[in-house]
């Protein structure tokens, strides 16, 4: 690198936030992490800070004064590095590094702004996915794109696969920008064009599948997208439709088609934690759980997420 190492902060948490800065640090490590994951524990962004031996700092936020409450962690700085943070940044965070911040979102900007582009995404079964490095602005995922790519899905990959291989690429293509800045030259990126955004549906939105109107390929990857938070929610069947839930024994295996006297919809629940739904053609299993139906009552919901699913906390981003 030209003169004086690059001063830069990495703000970010889940796995994406920790893939990709674990790419990122081959640039030269952060004068600190910031990341919002639980003090206690080993989440992912924590545990790659600490196998770095990097400065880390644990808050939900940065704030409106971060200069205050940070003081000579933010001081100086060079540039910004965002990924997976949920606060939309005060002017004041906005103004502290001299170069700007850049921000990691894994779609082709200024397609699927928004939070969980990944998970709305895999609802149409993509081949690729997108990545986008852009300068950050007031507005949400705003700004000139500096560096884009693309990283593949698989037939079987859920959320927290695709996640993790975005951030790497995402940290990768980061990397570049960090480089040019330490070498001196003044990226200004693409201008987005606001004419052809779209966005994902607001955060904490899970799509409700009704299984009698759906194949188990379909509830399946409904599930893959968005395991394990749900992965799949169904809706319970109206008063007087069956809507079985069995308390004893193994649910129906994976792709088992229906038998006899099955019916799309209902729900068999095992002791081991996992869960079976039918639809249309055949059975659905997985990790999941039944919200409501004690005793004799009617289940309320059916959450599931696929078998082999990543285990992403719940929130994780």
């Amino acid at each position: 690198m030209a003169g004086a190492p690059l001063r830069w902060l990495f703000v970010g948490q889940g796995p994406m936030g920790a893939a990709a800065l674990e790419a990122l640090v081959a640039v030269g490590p952060p004068v600190a992490v910031v990341t919002a994951e639980p003090a206690l524990g080993s989440p992912p962004v924590a545990a790659t800070a600490r196998a770095h031996g990097l400065a880390l700092a644990h808050a939900d936020r940065l704030g409106a004064r971060p200069q205050q409450r940070w003081g000579e962690l933010v001081a100086d700085l060079d540039v910004a590095v965002c990924a997976c943070w949920a606060e939309r940044l005060a002017p004041a965070a906005l103004a502290l590094p001299a170069r700007g911040w850049v921000n990691l979102h894994p779609s082709a900007l200024p397609a699927w702004r928004g939070a969980d582009p990944v998970a709305w995404q895999l609802l149409a079964a993509p081949a690729r996915i997108g990545c986008s490095v852009h300068r950050m602005t007031p507005a949400h995922d705003d700004g000139p794109v500096l560096a884009a790519g693309s990283v593949p899905v698989g037939d079987g990959d859920d959320r927290g696969v695709v996640l993790r291989r975005s951030g790497a690429r995402l940290g990768q293509l980061a990397a570049g920008v960090l480089a040019d800045l330490a070498a001196g030259a003044a990226p200004a990126g693409t201008p987005q064009a606001e004419e052809e955004a779209t966005w994902c549906p607001p955060p904490g939105t899970v799509p409700l599948v009704d299984p009698r109107a759906m194949s188990a390929a379909g509830g399946a990857r409904v599930a893959r997208a968005f395991s394990p938070e749900p992965g799949v929610a169904v809706a319970a069947l109206s008063a007087g439709e069956r809507f079985a839930v069995a308390g004893d024994g193994p649910p129906a295996p994976l792709g088992a088609a229906l038998a006899e006297g099955d019916a799309p919809g209902e729900v068999d629940r095992g002791r081991d934690g996992r869960v079976a739904i039918a639809f249309t053609d055949r059975w659905l299993s997985g990790w999941g759980a039944v919200v409501g139906g004690a005793g004799d009552e009617r289940p309320s919901r059916a959450e599931l997420s696929p078998p082999g699913a990543t285990r992403l906390p719940r929130g994780a981003r």
